[in-house]
């Protein structure tokens, strides 16, 4: 069974919204195992999500995933993705004790969502393209077709 891993240790609400992600990576991973990563004040409200599993802090218990998702550019969070286990992974990672963008997606995510930069993306395409997925289920919005 495939392993995915999503870090978010942000506010609750970029947390609810990243939720979106389950229905796009079930529909890319029909029978992956989905685990977020959140803080305290978060876990509560993935508790009963029958989607997913949640974890409560930055352990890792010697976890193995097949895909690592981190959408918290922190030094945390960061860390703990570059010390997770995984064949792929997307968004933050630590580099000698900085965060750094794992790829263009990440940074434009970043510069948005936490700089503030002006973009005509919504959130969820942001998010969706962090991940590596290039459509959003409920619409069938090719996150391709809007580039700046």
């Amino acid at each position: 069974m495939m392993r995915i891993a999503v870090l978010n240790f942000e506010e609750p609400w970029l947390v609810i919204v990243s939720t979106s992600l389950i229905r796009g990576l079930k529909k890319a991973y029909p029978h992956a195992q989905i685990i977020f990563f959140v803080n305290q004040e978060s876990e509560i409200l993935l508790r009963y999500d029958r989607d997913i599993e949640t974890v409560n802090g930055y352990t890792t218990d010697n976890m193995i995933f097949d895909i690592v998702i981190n959408l918290s550019p922190t030094l945390e969070a960061s860390n703990l993705c570059q010390n997770l286990e995984a064949n792929i992974k997307y968004g933050f990672i630590d580099r000698n004790s900085h965060v750094c963008a794992i790829d263009k997606s990440a940074q434009d995510y970043y510069e948005s969502v936490f700089a503030n930069k002006t973009t005509k993306k919504c959130i969820l395409q942001l998010i969706y393209r962090v991940a590596a997925i290039l459509s959003l289920p409920c619409t069938g919005m090719d996150l391709n077709a809007i580039h700046s």
